[in-house]
């Protein structure tokens, strides 16, 4: 997934947060002109990984960077469905014990308990 941001920070010599949308402009028209599929695969990947890094990692670049963290992915460029479905946020410690113990309670009357024991 990340690949075509390397490439990219490579060929600027730059960190992922200092690229901008005339660096994915500039490359896509010359070094890194491919196939339309091909481009606009990489290009969906980039957004997807600057829309992680907006999500994740964003106060503490400009924490330590001072600098914000935006795609180089512009609208016009930019998948029409970017994926916004937030922040997933892991279970508690508790609601994995719960759900795991009500899983095994459920293994005898499993169907076809062998299988099931076995995944």
């Amino acid at each position: 997934m990340i690949k075509p941001v390397i490439e990219l920070c490579e060929f600027y010599d730059a960190v992922p947060w200092r690229l901008a949308p005339k660096h994915l402009d500039q490359y896509f028209a010359g070094a890194g002109k491919r196939a339309r599929s091909t481009v606009r695969a990489k290009i969906n990947k980039i957004d997807g990984y600057f829309e992680f890094l907006e999500q994740r990692y964003a106060c503490e670049i400009a924490r330590r960077f001072g600098a914000a963290v935006e795609s180089p992915v512009d609208p016009f460029n930019r998948p029409r469905h970017r994926g916004d479905f937030g922040l997933r946020i892991p279970p508690s410690q508790r609601a994995m014990k719960e759900s795991f113990a009500a899983w095994r309670d459920a293994l005898p009357s499993a169907r076809k308990e062998a299988v099931a024991c076995r995944d």
